[in-house]
């Protein structure tokens, strides 16, 4: 849960609404004025073949696109076909 938190911290300014992470359910908002939240919950489900997380960005274009994707993956996040 710390890991998934920190890299949502990293990849969009969200912090832990309540201050702390929670190692079971942990709601992150923006820092820096409104906007979504973001619910992480720890599954207790066994893992599946396919990525269990399926979130769209979406940016202006395919530069854009690709920066955005290079950034994040030096975060730690994986492309999937």
């Amino acid at each position: 849960m710390r890991r998934a938190a920190e890299f949502w911290r990293r990849a969009l300014g969200y912090v832990p609404r309540d201050g702390a992470v929670d190692e079971g359910w942990t709601v992150l908002i923006p820092a820096e004025g409104q906007g979504p939240l973001i619910a992480l919950g720890r599954s207790t489900s066994p893992v599946g073949d396919k990525p269990r997380v399926h979130l769209d960005l979406y940016v202006e274009d395919r530069a854009e696109r690709e920066a955005e994707a290079a950034r994040l993956t030096g975060l730690g996040a994986e492309r999937v076909a």
